[in-house]
């Protein structure tokens, strides 16, 4: 749970209405800043990384955009490769909308050639995709190098001293269960006083203690296991350094939010510590917005590992939301050049991720391949000082999710997370059956035999 920096897009154009900025060739392995303000009204939590001190910040240069020679992209039909390096072209982003009139759009009537939530065409995705790898060369477990570098990860955030708290996790749980079932007899006690001086029996207050006992039930049970958390928690914190990493596909889902807000969010993706030619960024658009897609079309001039995609939703059939979603997207990479990469990112709209995000996450797969989720925490920059309503979450961030964490069973918080797709495949695929489709993803894995991680 180490922190880091933020962002620099201070030499922006001041032509683009989204503020993004044109910096020339993409290189393979740029140079990060850690200066950049999101927005106000725009990103509203922050994924926690962390950052080497030897890194420093590089400005961004006006160059009009260029293409590697072996980048392949798609025009009106046919796959084209790009001969000089001046050729100043950008690909054609596939998407798919209700008012997409491309050839590779599904109208309601000919939903029977619908397949899950991609769909596919007479004559498929073959002539729509080069061949050429864009992630290129293939590595192996062994040519990954992790280093690392503190013997516990939350170093930055948790004293030494509040680190040996764990050791009365039994008293703590012993405590608060035994104020919970002392209020308890005295409910029951007071009930039972109520129907001797009045001589009547009270159904309705009993079926309420019934129901009472039964909604406390399950966290009963998970109380008296979380007192095996005073074994601590031993997660050092690792990177994973030089150019030789795994491929990673990062979704941003979005819906109709503000599209600076989710302009900020990719553009943050884009601009991680990780070699280019390694992952993308794909937003996943299920409200279909043009604006977004105009929006993502222009990032792409400086990122070309940046897709838009927006699923088809044909009237009549469950969606399944976020699930549907990343369903959708998760079928669109396996069509791009090179397949899909070996784990899948997720953001939601509004998340500003670190730079060292995803090689503070992977090491821990990497290093245990039975680990199929890491997870890191949220942070948010908005939260007043005297928040009364706890919208920072810290009691989750703090306490909750590193006790699960201490115990083997880390949830999926739902954004910034890594999963290894193998790992995702076994248990089927995003689970639709759930409105929280990351915890029950996490779930899955954990009964499939699969560790998590919170980092």
């Amino acid at each position: 749970m180490a922190h880091s920096g933020s962002y620099d897009y201070e030499h922006v154009n001041p032509t683009s209405p989204y503020g993004t900025p044109f910096d020339g060739t993409p290189s393979m392995s740029r140079r990060p800043s850690y200066d950049y303000q999101p927005s106000p009204a725009a990103s509203t939590t922050r994924v926690v990384g962390g950052r080497p001190d030897s890194q420093t910040a590089g400005g961004l240069q006006r160059l009009r955009p260029t293409l590697d020679k072996n980048h392949s992209t798609y025009f009106n039909g046919s796959t084209t490769n790009l001969a000089t390096e001046n050729d100043y072209m950008i690909p054609e982003r596939d998407s798919y909308s209700e008012d997409d009139k491309s050839p590779y759009n599904v109208d309601e009537e000919d939903a029977s050639t619908v397949t899950g939530s991609t769909p596919e065409t007479k004559s498929g995705f073959d002539n729509r995709f080069s061949t050429t790898s864009s992630f290129g060369r293939e590595y192996t477990d062994a040519d990954y190098v992790v280093r690392e570098i503190a013997k516990h990860d939350d170093i930055a955030l948790m004293k030494p001293w509040k680190r040996k708290l764990h050791y009365m996790a039994p008293l703590f749980t012993i405590a608060a269960m035994g104020g919970y079932f002392t209020y308890y007899a005295f409910r029951i006690y007071f009930t039972v006083d109520a129907q001797r001086t009045n001589h009547k029996t009270y159904a309705m207050a009993w079926f309420f203690i019934a129901a009472e006992f039964l909604v406390a039930l399950p966290s009963f049970f998970h109380q008296m296991y979380s007192m095996l958390a005073f074994k601590g928690r031993k997660r050092p914190q690792l990177r994973l350094v030089g150019e030789a990493v795994p491929t990673v596909d990062a979704f941003i889902t979005c819906c109709k939010e503000d599209v600076d807000v989710v302009i900020d969010t990719a553009r943050a993706a884009c601009d991680v510590d990780y070699p280019q030619d390694r992952f993308r960024v794909v937003v996943l658009d299920d409200g279909a917005d043009p604006e977004l897609k105009k929006a993502m079309e222009d990032l792409s001039y400086q990122y070309p590992n940046a897709y838009y995609f927006a699923r088809v939703k044909v009237k009549g059939q469950p969606h399944h939301a976020k699930a549907g979603n990343l369903i959708g997207g998760t079928d669109f990479v396996t069509k791009l050049p090179g397949g899909p990469g070996e784990y899948i990112a997720a953001l939601d709209a509004d998340m500003i991720p670190e730079k060292e995000w995803l090689r503070a996450l992977l090491p821990h797969c990497i290093r245990d391949p039975k680990t199929a989720l890491a997870c890191p925490p949220q942070l948010f920059y908005n939260v007043p000082d005297n928040d009364m309503l706890v919208q920072s979450l810290d009691p989750f961030v703090h306490v909750m999710e590193p006790i699960k964490d201490s115990l083997g069973v880390a949830w999926c918080t739902g954004s910034g997370y890594v999963i290894r797709r193998s790992a995702l495949e076994a248990i089927g695929g995003w689970p639709t059956g759930t409105l929280a489709e990351d915890t029950f993803t996490s779930s899955k894995l954990l009964g499939r035999g699969f560790k998590t991680a919170y980092v």
